[in-house]
């Protein structure tokens, strides 16, 4: 998902990817257990400390879309940036952020997971 103007960081931008985030986990499908973006918990920041370690999520289970404020967003932006998603989960310059949605796709009989990229841009054709 990519911002239109300017980047990420705005409460407009989260309230979409969330949306977009409860979306995708619901389609038919989907391995939801595998969905991967800001607001699920398998995108973790961890960082060394003095005391030992600190491991929590991007997004943690108290902020809400509805509710998520200013100060939540640099409190993620941190995150995101001490984690080294950028470029991983949020794009380098800021201005997207991925929705990743494995698939169960089912070809002769045969189940096999298929990665899914979701955003704003298709990937070009190979020749």
């Amino acid at each position: 998902m990519e911002e239109k103007s300017g980047t990420i960081w705005n409460v407009d931008f989260f309230k979409a990817h969330k949306q977009l985030t409860d979306d995708i986990f619901y389609l038919p499908g989907v391995s939801r257990e595998s969905v991967k973006s800001l607001w699920t918990p398998n995108v973790r920041y961890i960082e060394i400390t003095p005391e030992g370690t600190d491991a929590q999520d991007v997004i943690t289970s108290y902020i809400q879309a509805d509710s998520i404020t200013d100060a939540d967003i640099e409190g993620i932006k941190g995150k995101v940036i001490r984690g080294g998603f950028l470029g991983r989960v949020v794009s380098s310059d800021m201005t997207g952020a991925l929705v990743v949605m494995p698939a169960i796709v089912v070809v002769l009989d045969t189940v096999f997971p298929r990665l899914i990229h979701v955003g704003s841009k298709a990937p070009a054709a190979s020749d």
